[in-house]
């Protein structure tokens, strides 16, 4: 029988400090006692200098969690290959704090993963590794996190947290627990499978819904109609969804259509469409590029082109899955002479130019990544007389210099 801990002896333990782990740490310990753990010893440095005067605790050390009843797991994960899940990490962390069960304790997931993982995989470790029996000694919940990266905007305080758990007693636990620190409050959905399935659900339809003006805006300017012109057009009706073309990195948005996919037995479906349009804009792009190059500057076989933005999405660092690195690559099969530019993004090895001067020209400027940086640039100072801009976002192609 679920005896509940009365919601002021919470002791949680938040595990994961990712882009998903520190904000949900940071909004439980203005409430509980918290822990932020992460493997990372660098990271936890970091964290403790940025967070000096918060009642938080953040440690890379396990043993620091024995006393806690709440465990959350916020850890990546990703796709191997073959494209089928890769779940390592998601596993390791479950295997970590399982000797620290206790009777009565609640561990929570957010990782992404598909549905029946939570259940099928991370349950049998918990129980094998602490010697409990699952919904009688230790209860588990699933809450999929809903972190917009960059977005100062849809926040976990004021974006509704679906929550689950695997009982109705425990379900009640985990909603009575996130509406606490969620204003916007919650949705309890009716299972941990429906849960798990409800973020892949949100997320592909994204996916899919921006490759489909992938593919639409590369037949529309192969034929020599303008995508963003059209785009402007249909935008005028009332029920037109205002997706945008794009590269679509990151691992959200791809991980999503690739787990669902995992559960069909056909794989050659929606999903996996989605997956190859958007995996093949890279490719895509480049053709394009040349064609317009071509024309413009018929001698031209080396031409000079400048890629602002590498970041997967606008005023992030992070270049993770980030498609603008394939990009590159292609352009520079094609005998380009490529530069890179972008202040925004983590140290990488593909930005080569810390500074953008005067003195380069180039006969093609791409905008990758619509960095709010990038706004005030003066384009025509980098550009060669009849050079062109192509915008990723718009699909659009335009000269700098009129």
């Amino acid at each position: 029988m679920l005896k509940l801990i009365k919601i002021q002896n919470l002791h949680i333990a938040v595990i994961g400090l990712g882009n998903i782990g520190l904000p949900l740490t940071l909004a439980l310990s203005e409430k509980y006692p918290t822990i932020g753990f992460d493997i990372d010893d660098v990271k936890i440095v970091r964290l403790r200098e940025e967070n000096p005067l918060l009642n938080l605790t953040l440690t890379n050390d396990i043993n620091s969690l024995s006393n806690c009843n709440i465990f959350i797991i916020a850890v990546s994960t990703s796709v191997n290959t073959d494209e089928s899940p890769n779940v390592v990490n998601l596993l390791a962390a479950t295997k970590s704090i399982a000797p620290f069960l206790k009777k009565n304790d609640l561990v929570i997931f957010e990782s992404t993963v598909f549905p029946g993982c939570t259940e099928g995989l991370c349950v049998p470790i918990l129980e094998e590794i602490s010697g409990l029996k699952f919904n009688i000694d230790f209860f588990v919940g699933y809450s999929p996190e809903r972190i917009n990266t960059a977005d100062n905007f849809h926040t976990l305080k004021n974006t509704i947290k679906i929550t689950s758990g695997s009982n109705p007693e425990t379900a009640q636990r985990v909603d009575e627990l996130y509406r606490s620190i969620v204003e916007a409050g919650t949705y309890l959905a009716p299972s941990i499978k429906v849960a798990e399935a409800a973020k892949l659900l949100e997320n592909a339809q994204r996916d899919i819904n921006i490759a489909f003006m992938n593919n639409t805006a590369a037949i529309l300017t192969e034929n020599g109609i303008s995508f963003d012109e059209v785009w402007q057009a249909s935008s005028t009706k009332w029920n037109f969804l205002k997706f945008s073309t794009g590269l679509v990195g990151g691992d959200c948005l791809p991980l999503a259509s690739q787990y669902l996919n995992h559960l069909s037995p056909e794989k050659n479906n929606i999903l996996s469409a989605a997956r190859e349009t958007n995996d093949a804009l890279p490719q895509t792009i480049t053709k394009l590029v040349f064609d317009k190059l071509q024309n413009a500057f018929p001698q031209n076989t080396n031409p000079k082109i400048l890629i602002l933005g590498i970041s997967y999405k606008p005023n992030t660092p992070s270049i993770k899955c980030s498609l603008v690195i394939n990009l590159v690559e292609k352009l520079k099969q094609c005998n380009a002479q490529i530069d890179v530019f972008d202040p925004v993004a983590e140290l990488n090895s593909v930005v080569n130019i810390e500074s953008l001067s005067d003195n380069q020209h180039y006969h093609l400027i791409i905008k990758a990544t619509n960095h709010q940086i990038f706004e005030n640039l003066n384009l025509s100072d980098f550009a060669l007389p009849k050079a062109l801009l192509f915008n990723i976002s718009t699909f659009s192609f335009k000269s700098i210099n009129q």
